[in-house]
């Protein structure tokens, strides 16, 4: 029986075919292929009424995946809110922070992608760097068009014998840039173990808990690289451990 992968969803406003929609929820497809490849059966959960409690949420699934998407909200973050995009939302991070929450403390594997892994840090009381883009040529400015951001490329190097150096194989490898947000102080107990050359956190991880990573950069998005799709591999493995 494959590992049933609990994974959240993003929210925005947008326009269908008739009028505005003031709510929309949703994923990526290329989250949910990745982790259908890697032998899951995949579950998304929206943001949902307030108070809902998240434990109960999570309780049945084998694996929580957090999802990428828009910036935390500078209520949550402590970033300046000039530096937030229009659609941050406090209630999605609040909910989101609460599942990455009943996680650690159920000892449920987690992987956490992009602003996944800046909510982690949050949960665990690390600051965020509001804007870093056009800091150096490995954060290039976000005002790139699409085609030129998805074929941006990085270093990223791993600390030796971490959880992202056994997924990953390799002292270090290039990812993908699609994040204007990144780590500032680090929060309790995470350890970072994957950066880039201009030393931003790229990769951290919870030593103790049975499985727990974070990427800034978006795995799903470099299908045809092996090593990439390794780590969904290994974090099916953990689920089903």
């Amino acid at each position: 029986m494959s590992a049933r992968i609990l994974c959240t969803t993003w929210r925005r406003q947008g326009r269908t075919f008739g009028p505005p929609l003031r709510d929309m929820y949703g994923a990526e497809v290329q989250y949910v292929h990745a982790l259908q490849r890697a032998g899951g059966t995949v579950y998304l959960t929206p943001e949902p009424s307030p108070r809902t409690p998240a434990s109960p949420t999570l309780a049945g699934f084998d694996g929580l995946v957090v999802i990428g998407g828009e910036d935390l909200a500078a209520e949550v973050s402590g970033a300046d809110p000039g530096d937030v995009g229009e659609n941050a939302s406090a209630d999605r991070d609040r909910w989101e922070m609460a599942l990455i929450q009943a996680a650690l403390d159920e000892d449920v594997p987690l992987l956490a992608i992009c602003r996944g892994l800046q909510l982690l840090n949050v949960v665990l009381g690390g600051t965020l760097l509001g804007d870093i883009s056009g800091s150096s040529a490995a954060h290039p400015p976000v005002s790139a068009d699409t085609e030129t951001a998805l074929a941006f490329r990085h270093q990223v190097r791993f600390v030796s014998d971490s959880l992202a150096a056994r997924c990953y194989g390799v002292a270090a490898k290039p990812t993908n840039s699609l994040h204007h947000q990144a780590i500032g102080a680090v929060g309790s107990g995470l350890v970072v173990t994957g950066r880039a050359d201009d030393g931003v956190v790229e990769a951290a991880e919870l030593p103790g808990h049975r499985w727990c990573l974070g990427v800034q950069w978006h795995p799903e998005l470099m299908p045809d690289d092996p090593r990439e799709a390794a780590v969904f591999t290994h974090f099916l493995a953990a689920c089903t451990d």
